[in-house]
């Protein structure tokens, strides 16, 4: 996992100038982000390849992730 602090200083040796995009989901590239958000993360609970191995806690009360660690992260759209 990479830190807000991490990013910041992987990104100093890049023209401040560039462009940033973001690949689509089944190929071409995106404008982006375009959104920054925090949000609670469950960590580790998706094994299927097509998704990513985390997810986002939208309702504790309905959510299933028992056992599984719960992080607060910066999430980019």
């Amino acid at each position: 996992m990479i830190t807000v602090e991490q990013l910041i200083e992987q990104l100093k040796q890049f023209d401040p100038k560039l462009p940033v995009m973001m690949p689509g989901y089944e190929g071409g590239v995106y404008d982006g982000p375009t959104r920054f958000q925090t949000a609670k993360v469950a960590l580790g609970v998706n094994d299927a390849w097509y998704y990513g191995p985390h997810e986002i806690v939208w309702d504790e009360e309905l959510c299933n992730y028992t056992g599984h660690k719960r992080i607060t992260a910066l999430i980019l759209r």
